[in-house]
């Protein structure tokens, strides 16, 4: 074992960003350091191995490493001379042991006196003490936090301060708690327009704007901010907490459908949360958003909850689940009211859980429209007429369908208004059936895949992203690449019309796929079709035209009308007026079909 093989280690884990990935690099690196003998190395080692457990989401394993390279310092300051780096982390820790009731809080304040003395002893300024002072003191709700927040901005900043982004992003929260929100803005504003690259940065200030945005009026900086922030969010673990944020604010906009969105995505990182304090801050505004669809008629809705441990993966009820992460967040606030002797933190779970709308509706883009309320049920429907000339009824077609393959064909390929209403039928009967068995892997991608395109139709286009999420993980995960980017075109361009603009990568790699291998059922032109139509959302007219020109008319001849009808947008947008009236009136021959396949582009 040499030290090469450890500095190769390191410095591919350094090209990562930060998560399991880094963390396993820098451990394996940490072996082999250590097994050469050379302590120095495996200290130096160890201290970035703490710095990849508390920004990968596993802050519990920051505390051995620190501890274990503070000791080593002490011991040998002269060997082990990773003062700046130590200094530096001791934020960290103390942010960190306020996350855990199960840590006694007189370890978070020993810290600070620890680090008030090192950092005075190595003659730096005690802004980032004050700060972490202020930020102990708001975990338990202690009337000092204001004290402390006035000597951290009095403070000169020097080295160990947090960077240009993150001190003002603390300062905000601190503002934003006390309802000084305008302040919090203002304190905000130049950090904003000014290039932030820190691993936490632009979005850790998006998201603790979001609040200030909306109780100063500023809808659409706080719909940006909404939109920026969690795009980066969404993909760490560590940001659980801040996931949470999210979630409340969908819950507290009447962005319902978007919060379970979300939900859904991030639901099985509770069974690996960061801390107890991100499980707690998730569960309560989880719980906020359930509590939201419920008033708004969706109770009967069901959240599909991951395998884990002994738990089966299972779907569940709207009530149960909120009921469940309810109970979760108020028995961990209640375990860190203990260890802090306040209720600070069982009050602010309790006004998440019982918040009220901010605002009734905001729009997360322009051409947003509040999801109608869910119908109250439909009375039973009349007899079917005794005439041999009505034809049969889409349920009568599949009522006596019992193979769920066959069912599940029956639901693929709907175009006309006869064909939803014998795929909705299929659908159903397919949820009869399957409640008495267990489905095949296959068999539930391509449910889910159907259960997307429902909640398309019934207006709930977050609820279908997230079905398509999961359906396009089995596909994969099954070998199906023609099913799989079936579903990708289908994501991504919905993603791209509420606004994600990352959903054109899916619809863009779909269009490849089905370009380069047509099927007889016209998947290509049905994917170049969704890819025009999300380029002319991001007001690309050009590149639609260009996707446009790619179709093969002996594809799909039926689909000729559409073709035209998104050829005529296209050119209206480039400014062709003449073009685009041409290509118009060639669509208007079928106005019924395509005024359907607008409303919504079915699979092919």
């Amino acid at each position: 074992m040499s030290t090469d093989d450890v500095y190769a280690l390191m410095s591919r884990a350094e090209e990562l960003p930060y998560g399991e990935a880094r963390t396993v690099l820098v451990e394996d690196a940490l072996r082999r350091a250590e097994a050469t003998g050379d302590d120095v190395l495996a200290f130096r080692v160890r201290v970035r191995l703490t710095d990849a457990y508390q920004y990968g989401g596993e802050p519990a394993k920051a505390f051995a490493t620190f501890s274990r390279t503070l000791a080593d310092h002490d011991r040998d300051p002269g060997r082990y001379d990773e003062q700046r780096a130590l200094l530096w982390q001791m934020k960290a820790a103390v942010n960190s042991l306020t996350l855990f009731p199960e840590i006694p809080l007189d370890r978070a304040y020993a810290v600070l006196d620890d680090m008030e003395r090192r950092y005075l002893a190595s003659g730096h300024s005690l802004q980032a003490v004050h700060h972490h002072r202020n930020v102990v003191a708001r975990h338990v709700g202690d009337g000092s936090a204001d004290r402390w927040f006035e000597k951290w901005r009095a403070a000169e900043r020097d080295e160990l301060s947090d960077c240009a982004g993150c001190d003002p992003t603390g300062m905000v929260r601190h503002l934003a708690g006390a309802g000084r929100y305008e302040e919090a803005a203002e304190i905000a504003a130049p950090v904003l327009r000014s290039e932030l690259t820190c691993n936490e940065q632009p979005q850790s200030v998006q998201t603790a704007m979001m609040p200030v945005y909306l109780r100063t009026g500023r809808g659409d900086e706080a719909r940006d901010a909404h939109r920026r922030a969690y795009r980066v969010h969404r993909a760490r673990l560590a940001d659980l907490g801040d996931v949470a944020e999210h979630l409340e604010f969908c819950g507290v906009t009447g962005n319902e459908a978007r919060g379970l969105e979300i939900l859904e995505r991030h639901l099985g990182w509770l069974d690996r949360a960061p801390s107890p304090h991100a499980e707690m801050r998730f569960a309560a505004a989880a719980a906020l958003v359930l509590r939201r669809l419920e008033e708004a008629g969706h109770g009967s809705a069901a959240v599909r909850r991951p395998a884990s441990g002994d738990r089966a993966a299972a779907d569940v009820p709207v009530p149960e689940l909120r009921a469940d992460l309810t109970a979760r967040a108020l028995e961990t606030a209640a375990r860190f009211d203990a260890r802090n002797g306040t209720p600070h933190q069982g009050d602010q779970v309790r006004a998440t859980l019982d918040a009220e709308p901010v605002v009734a509706f905001l729009p997360l883009a322009d051409h947003h429209r509040r999801p109608a309320p869910a119908p109250a049920p439909a009375p039973a429907p009349a007899p079917a007429l005794a005439s041999s000339d009505v034809p049969a009824a889409p349920d009568d077609e599949v009522a006596a369908l019992d193979d769920l393959d066959a069912l599940l064909d029956a639901g693929e390929g709907t175009r006309t208004e006869h064909d939803r209403r014998r795929a909705l039928a299929a659908w159903r009967r397919f949820d009869d059936l399957a409640a008495g068995t267990e489905p095949t892997p296959l068999q539930r991608a391509r449910r889910l895949d159907g259960q997307g395109i429902e909640r398309v139709m019934a207006g709930d286009r977050e609820g279908a992203v997230a079905c398509w999420d999961e359906a396009s993980r089995l596909f994969g995960e099954l070998g199906d690449d023609a099913r799989r980017h079936r579903v990708l075109s289908r994501r991504g361009a919905t993603r791209v019309g509420l606004g994600d603009e990352g959903g054109l990568a899916d619809a863009t790699a779909a269009a490849d796929h089905f370009a380069a291998r047509p099927t007889a059922d016209g998947a290509a032109t049905g994917a170049l079709l969704r890819l025009a139509t999300a380029l002319l959302e991001l007001d690309r007219p050009a590149d639609a035209l260009a996707a446009l020109d790619r179709v093969d008319p002996a594809d799909a001849p039926d689909a000729a009308v559409e073709v035209d009808f998104v050829r005529g947008r296209a050119l209206l947008a480039s400014g062709d007026v003449d073009g685009a009236v041409a290509a118009l009136r060639r669509s208007s021959p079928r106005p019924v079909r395509r005024t359907t396949r607008r409303r919504w582009p079915g699979p092919r």
